[in-house]
Formats: structure tokens, sequence, C-alpha cells
């Protein structure tokens, strides 16, 4: 039933990615809660009853990265290639001990910052000031309407700044998790 409903789940997943604003916010919502208690459930009940033997060199180890995670949030490091990293390291390391390397993504994502980096107020104060230039500017540009294109790079280097690791990770691996991933995890699952 749970591998029945995870492959129904990720197919449903995938048409609301591929449908879009079409798809009403809280069928979304509610789906994507369900498919997320289902496998944390799955996820608990496999390492608590299907583990035979666990690796203890690799259990530490996967302590000691889940604690750079952690450091790395205090750091306020906000680059997702860190986190990615460590996410694959910490998965082996799972795997590896001999629990279910998906414990893998939750601790991932529980240790991921999703909050706005420190100098936020600064890096506002800048998109503020450039949209104050642009404005004074714009009586000069008769034929342009709109912001002007080293305004836009810079509102874009600002937003890459801005933006929260927990934001850039999924939206860095959402074609991979989509179109690559679901597919080839709802085929191996449907026999």
């Amino acid at each position: 039933m749970g591998v029945l409903f995870a492959t129904d789940a990720a197919f449903a997943v995938t048409l609301i990615v591929l449908l879009g604003n079409r798809v009403p916010v809280e069928l979304r919502v509610l789906l994507t809660a369900a498919v997320i208690i289902d496998d944390l459930v799955a996820i608990g009940v496999i390492a608590a009853f299907y583990t035979e033997a666990v690796n203890v060199n690799f259990l530490i180890a996967s302590g000691v990265v889940t604690a750079l995670l952690v450091a790395l949030n205090r750091w306020g490091i906000c680059r997702p290639l860190p986190h990615i990293v460590f996410g694959v390291v910490l998965w082996i390391c799972l795997h590896e001990a001999g629990l279910h390397a998906a414990l893998a993504g939750v601790i991932l994502a529980l240790g991921t910052p999703a909050l706005p980096p420190a100098n936020f107020p600064v890096l506002m104060a800048q998109a503020e000031a450039i949209l104050q230039a642009e404005t004074r500017f714009a009586k000069e540009r008769v034929m342009r309407h709109g912001l002007s294109e080293p305004a836009l790079r810079a509102f874009d280097a600002l937003h890459a700044r801005i933006e929260s690791p927990a934001d850039k990770l999924p939206c860095s691996m959402e074609p991979w998790s989509s179109y690559v991933m679901r597919p080839v995890f709802a085929l191996a699952n449907a026999g």
C-alpha cells in the first residue's frame, strides 16, 4: 500500500508541476503534506523495524556531517553548494551505516537555512537605491519603459544574495526531480 501510494503520489506531484497554476493551492498543499507524512512514517518504520545491522563508524560519521550542516546554518553560509555536498555525504554515510538513506533528505531539509541572510536590511537598501536611481533617470529615456538592463542585472545579483538555501535548493533541483527522478522512481516501483 505504501509503495502504491508513493508511486501514485509521485505521478500526482509530477502532474501538479506540469499543470502549474491551474491546480488549486489547497490541493497542492494537501497532496504535498500527505506525501511528506507518508514518507516520514515509512522512513521511521523502515529505520525501526527493517534495519538488520548498524555500522557504528558510519553512524558517527553521519552525526558529524549533521553537526556540520547545523554549523553551516549557524555560520550563516547560505550558498546551496555546501549543503548539497554535505547532503550527498550524509546520504552515503547513512546508507553505509545500515539505515534508510532517505533520512538524509529529512536531516538536510531540517538543517538547511530558511531565513534570509543577516545583512538583509543592507541588501534591501541597495535595492531601494537602484530603484530610486532608475526612477530619476526614467524621464530621460523617452522610448524605454521599465528598468534598464544594468538595473535588472543588479536586481538579479541582489536576489541571489537574499534568497535562502531552502528556497534555492528546490528551485535548482526541480527539473531533475520532476522530469528525471520521479518518473524513474515511479517506473521502478510500478514493476
